[in-house]
């Protein structure tokens, strides 16, 4: 018989669920015992974490828990998956003790080794301990790994410390794994200190105080989160290379003192040990008192460490192989012992065609009014590709509204003591994510969204485990709300806690289909295995789904069984906004919005209904008629960004700055970590001659919002945007040279694109056409190696004419060039998106005829390829930069009646701040038009904003030189410049 003083649940020699034979104890402590095991079906070694509930619960609070903590085994066993250097998770389960106590228990892979915590002992012991920055960057590499991919998943470990780092022995070959996820929480909010600060998060905390963060200590210091990783992470390696801990201190008193003076950085300098200055910067940022002054996440502060040590991460990849393999004997563990451990559907603002958008992202201002290949993302032809497609705007989460603690919650000091009791052995403990979920959660779905069938009262049968059915309706409540990144994360996590979750699948499918359209495919195919469970409304959708998303599409099968399944459910708001879409795609306008205000009349708060009909109005060229209906559509959901960001575009290409102002600043009110929302009052505030000091002001606040792998090039993006503004060339390249630099490592060809093309378009303005040439022969013998977009083509056809005009190709090879361009985006459009009715051909006349126009005979060229058969496309179809193109060649051509008004429409848009060359040519041609037909004044006036913008630009501008040669010509004096 089991001793009950070491094996208080008494199960040693027996078989838990007919499968796991216990066979001793490992570990143990007052609420919990760790034990080795055996699989009886595959006579494998196991570890079998068992948990003692605290006696104060009641029956129901018990099996309320133990649906929590099934909840945490699927996270764990979702994210073992995805890494090799954390604990695998195998099972997950509750038995009943002899005792008849409800005994919770994960099952884990045994691993042969030692703690980090116990090994850095021994080699205490006999005099040792301490490694060199090297070695320590060697042995951690792994964990620093796995810790990253959590957090790519939303996922915070929130204990790590060389308790829970466990050095593993396996066929002779040595690897660290991270232990106990346990205590992980997925976040619902962005992963940014910045955005975790607004939440206050309900609960107590699981804290190690040797290896605890700020926050840790004193949530007033913030919400805990990846950053809380990289504390300790930090802490670990300051440990690993001094040969001590990090932080001292005899109490828990003394380590908060310590976690929280910023004057007592526990840094390799701080605590005594040489370092050099990168590598200390690094250690200051990642060891920063408040959350947000640090890295925000593992992968970003492993990198820097990396880049600071000068190891390259290719490098430490193959160092920390070789180490496991058989490297340095400080690392060899002894043998035999136990392991104790989106995107909302809809149609996307064709002209905006974001360099770089994302989806869940707001594109950047610079993305939404400037020229990128049609080739190289989505154009007229994907204005509304489906469910799948990112719209010109995306709302950031909803902000958490304080503590709450819901009905039926367990009291504070159970919880607390609960929390404390699961540090057994190697520190297991686990976060009850119903305590701290209730500050984030969004409000419950409406009951349009979650009737199953035609009966508003019934509820939706989805999941029979209760987490995955409460995320599955907030994920589909943020999908009504206009959110797409806070819909698709959300439905991740809802199929993540049920994998049979067919509703939820079929929704990810949808969503991500436009973009990752191998990923939709896996979603399209899990929610089809687990098509049993779906009721008649959601079988009728994943019917329809299917023609959507295979391969290639076909657009009018979908919009067909849309149609049928309408007809058996004709009052479901998200089955028309899909309708609304599908027709939008084919270009049926009309029929789009008949489609999105039958989803209003339905669901008027349904916010992307009214957020499509203002797409579709627009694509019509009723401008005004798509203001009115943002308009509404913020009157009626106060709260709903998507409208306002949409708006703020909209009038910035029209002019009304001082609307961009006031919408932007709403924006801001009410999401204060939309940066786009920044970025937009900044541009409007430079548009409207506020003092530079403001403007700069305005973009510091957008650029401390962006994610942090993002945060360093878009910076100097703007910031050599307003260099070239201000006619400071020679400071704009220097600054697109180090964007260059900033975005190397980058795998995405788009990425690259966007500083070598204004590189090029500053060398050219310099009158140096032969070094932008450089630049774009560069870039196109190296853009093979990077990732194109998707579903489209390649960034070539920008580069080619600059090329060309630096005479390093022939008219003959340009030509020749250009057409294989258009003919592989064709066929890759045709494949990759839907069959259309009629073709962007106006976008690719633009981009392959147009651009690379620079005189007359070219315009001439280009004026016999336009498609004269089409109409132009409406003026919310036409980006700036394809005015600017539309106006330059007729310009160019003599035809100064028809170059006039597309070119007006450009000058006196509201972005010079991010398109100061798109702006400064407007005016240009725009002069020669008003020359050519008469108006001597207004052609004056043009040439002299030229060269009040570029009139002393350093080293020159051939524009503003031409400009003053024609002011000259008319009798002119140049004004000064500004």
């Amino acid at each position: 018989m089991s001793d009950p003083q070491h094996d208080p649940f008494r199960i040693c020699g027996t078989t838990i669920d007919g499968k796991y034979r216990v066979l001793s104890v490992v570990g143990a402590g007052g609420f919990g015992v760790v034990y080795r095991g055996v699989h009886e079906g595959f006579g494998a070694a196991i570890a079998i974490k068992c948990l003692r509930l605290p006696a104060e619960l009641s029956p129901a609070a018990q099996d309320d828990l133990v649906r929590q903590l099934r909840g945490e085994g699927r996270l764990l066993l979702q994210l073992s998956r995805l890494s090799s250097a954390i604990v695998q998770a195998l099972d997950i389960g509750a038995f009943t003790a002899a005792s008849g106590a409800k005994v919770p228990y994960l099952v884990l892979e045994w691993l042969d080794g030692d703690t980090l915590a116990s090994h850095l002992r021994r080699l205490r012991a006999g005099g040792g301990g301490a490694l060199s920055r090297r070695e320590a960057i060697a042995l951690l590499d792994p964990a620093a790994r796995a810790l990253a991919v959590a957090h790519a998943q939303r996922i915070a470990h929130r204990d790590i410390k060389p308790e829970n780092l466990f050095l593993a022995e396996a066929g002779g070959r040595r690897s660290l794994k991270v232990l106990d996820f346990g205590i992980a929480k997925v976040l619902l909010e962005p992963l940014s200190p910045t955005e975790a600060l607004a939440a206050t998060t309900a609960g107590t905390p699981v804290l190690t105080p040797r290896y605890g963060a700020p926050e840790q200590f004193d949530r007033r210091f913030g919400a805990t989160g990846p950053w809380t990783d990289v504390f300790a992470l930090a802490l670990v390696f300051v440990e690993l290379v001094t040969g001590r801990p990090a932080l001292e201190g005899d109490s828990v008193a003394a380590l908060y003192s310590a976690a929280v003076d910023p004057h007592r950085r526990p840094t390799l300098r701080g605590r005594g040990a040489a370092a050099p200055e990168p590598v200390e910067r690094v250690l200051l940022r990642a060891l920063g008192v408040a959350p947000r002054e640090r890295y925000p996440d593992a992968g970003a502060f492993w990198d820097a460490l990396l880049a600071a040590e000068g190891v390259s991460p290719g490098a430490q990849a193959a160092a920390t192989t070789a180490e496991h393999q058989g490297g340095a004997a400080a690392f060899r563990p002894p043998a035999g012992a136990a392991a104790l451990e989106p995107t909302v559907p809809g149609p996307v603002d064709a002209p905006a065609r974001g360099r770089d958008a994302a989806p869940g992202r707001y594109p950047d201002p610079v993305q939404a009014y400037s020229a990128r290949p049609i080739g190289a993302g989505s154009g007229p032809a994907q204005a509304s590709s489906g469910p799948g497609s990112t719209p010109a705007s995306a709302p950031a989460a909803t902000a958490a509204t304080g503590p709450t603690r819901p009905a039926g919650a367990l009291p504070w000091g159970a919880i607390a003591g609960l929390a404390a009791a699961l540090a057994v052995g190697s520190g297991v403990a686990i976060a009850l994510r119903r305590w701290d979920k209730a500050a984030t959660t969004a409000p419950p779905v409406p009951t349009a969204i979650a009737a199953p069938t035609g009966d508003p009262a019934a509820p939706r049968p989805v999941s029979n485990v209760p987490e995955a059915a409460t995320l599955y309706r907030e994920a589909l409540q943020a999908f009504r709300d206009g959110a797409p990144d806070v819909a698709d994360r959300t439905m991740a996590r809802a199929v993540a806690a049920d994998r049979a979750l067919s509703a939820g699948h079929l929704r990810l499918a949808l969503w991500r289909f436009r973009q990752r359209p191998i990923e939709a495919r896996e979603e399209f195919q899990l929610a089809l295995r687990h098509r049993a469970a779906l009721d008649a409304r959601d079988a009728a959708l994943l019917d329809a789904a299917e023609a959507y998303v295979r391969q290639p599409s076909d657009a009018a099968a979908w919009e067909r069984r849309l149609d049928a399944a309408i007809a058996r459910f004709p009052a479901d708001p998200e089955l028309l906004v899909y309708l609304g879409n599908a027709r939008h795609a084919r270009l049926g306008f009309d029929a789009a919005i008949e489609a999105y205000d039958r989803a209003i009349a339905a669901d008027r708060g349904y916010v992307v209904a009214w957020v499509h009909k203002g797409e579709s109005l627009g694509m019509k060229g009723d401008v005004a008629a798509e203001l009115e209906a943002y308009r509404d559509c913020a009157e009626t959901a106060p709260g709903a960004t998507l409208c306002l960001s949409n708006r703020v575009r909209l009038l910035a290409r029209q002019g009304d700055c001082k609307g961009v102002e006031e919408d932007a600043r709403r924006w801001m009110s009410i999401d204060p970590g939309a940066a786009s929302a920044a970025r937009h009052l900044a541009l409007a505030l430079q548009a409207r001659s506020a003092p530079r000091e403001s403007v700069l002001l305005a973009l510091q606040q957008s650029w401390t919002l962006e994610v942090e792998r993002d945060r360093r090039w878009k910076e100097l993006r703007d910031r050599a945007a307003i260099a070239a503004l201000d006619g400071d060339f020679e400071q704009a390249v220097q600054l697109a040279r180090d964007w260059q630099r900033e975005v190397a490592g980058r795998t995405e060809q788009e990425v690259h694109a966007s500083p070598a093309l204004e590189l090029a378009r500053l060398y050219r303005e310099m009158g140096m056409p032969r070094e932008a040439g450089r630049v774009a022969d560069d870039f196109l013998h190296r853009m093979s190696a990077w990732h194109e977009p998707a579903t489209t083509g390649d960034w070539t056809i920008a580069f080619l004419p600059y090329s060309y005009h630096a005479a390093s190709m022939t008219k003959a090879a340009f030509d020749e060039a250009r057409a294989a361009w258009i003919a592989r985006v064709q066929s890759k459009w045709r494949a990759g998106a839907q069959a259309q009715q009629a073709e962007p051909r106006w976008a690719f006349w633009a981009e392959a005829h147009a651009a690379a126009v620079e005189t007359p005979e070219e315009a001439a060229e280009a004026l016999r390829a336009i498609p004269a058969d089409q109409p132009l496309p409406p003026e919310r179809w036409r980006w700036l930069s394809l005015d600017l193109t539309i106006g330059k060649v007729y310009a160019l051509s003599g035809k100064a009646g028809e170059a006039i008004a597309p070119l007006r429409r450009v000058a006196r848009s509201c972005v010079a701040l991010f398109e100061p060359f798109t702006m400064v040519q407007a005016h240009r041609y725009l002069g020669q038009a008003l020359e050519a037909s008469g108006d001597t004044a207004g052609a004056a006036e043009a040439y002299g904003a030229v060269v009040a913008r570029w009139g002393r630009a350093r080293p020159r501008s051939i524009t503003a030189d031409e400009a003053r040669a024609r002011l000259a010509a008319l009798g002119k004096r140049p004004s000064g410049p500004r």
